[in-house]
């Protein structure tokens, strides 16, 4: 499905299966990302419903899609976010905005991160996800 240009995983196929295992119309509505958050401008205001943070299922979908590529022999992929700035984390769920991000970092408002002294932001699950899977395909 494409909305203004920007594709997600209903978990819907043509031939009617489903790429989720149990279907969950909640997790296809998280899949939207920043359409769950109410802007002024280029500026977030708020998240449209609530959210639980679930860094792991960000993990398990890089991992199922790369398992597809794999089958499929593509040979390169990339994720479509390192960092979305205009959506910052916060230790407040209700201001924390990353969790509409399709990043797989979490930008800090103020301040340096802890993994790396000198970035404005800390790695989330996927981060890691991501750097192990291809590091398995080293030879």
């Amino acid at each position: 499905m494409r909305m203004r240009g920007v594709t997600y995983d209903t978990g819907f196929l043509s031939e009617g299966t489903s790429t989720y295992t149990n279907f969950e119309p909640a997790r296809v509505y998280r899949a939207r990302g920043m359409f769950i958050v109410e802007w002024e401008g280029a500026r977030a205001v708020r998240l449209i419903g609530s959210y639980e943070r679930n860094e792991s299922e960000q993990s398990q979908y890089f991992n199922d899609s790369f398992n597809v590529f794999e089958e499929a022999g593509v040979d390169t992929a990339f994720w479509c976010t390192f960092a979305a700035h205009n959506l910052p984390y916060d230790e407040d769920p209700i201001h924390d905005f990353d969790r509409a991000s399709y990043g797989i970092v979490r930008v800090l408002q103020e301040g340096r991160g802890t993994t790396y002294p000198d970035m404005p932001w800390e790695p989330k699950e996927v981060f890691y996800t991501i750097a192990a899977r291809y590091a398995a395909l080293r030879v």
